[in-house]
């Protein structure tokens, strides 16, 4: 395996990857398996036929979904099924679809101390 470090998974991106899994160890550990990635660096793209992204240490966390008959965000748990988009700087946001719920879905870690990926 291969470690991708925290100041490089902005980089990082999931199209057409499916969440396997989202193992939360306790309170400050989260590891969400895909069954793939992909990573750009120096104008080329590498594609990893796995991924887990390792989160670590946040000060704290607020998973929502966005409902369309409200027009707003509610905060609602739900699984991801995908990663469509991902923003760092001093929280992590992680957005896609919900599994159970089919929409919207953001959660946002605030203040992560680490963040990798482990790739094959």
């Amino acid at each position: 395996m291969n470690i991708i470090p925290m100041n490089d998974i902005s980089k990082l991106s999931f199209p057409d990857y499916a969440v396997l899994d989202i193992n939360w160890i306790d309170t400050s550990h989260c590891i969400i398996s895909l069954n793939g990635a992909s990573l750009e660096q120096n104008n080329h793209v590498k594609h990893f036929d796995g991924c887990k992204l390792y989160i670590e240490f946040w000060d704290d966390l607020k998973i929502s979904c966005y409902n369309h008959e409200l027009a707003k965000w509610i905060v609602q748990k739900d699984d991801l099924i995908d990663i469509c988009e991902i923003t760092f700087d001093s929280d992590f946001i992680i957005r896609g679809f919900g599994m159970k719920t089919g929409l919207w879905v953001e959660y946002n870690f605030k203040s992560p101390k680490n963040i990798y990926a482990d790739v094959p």
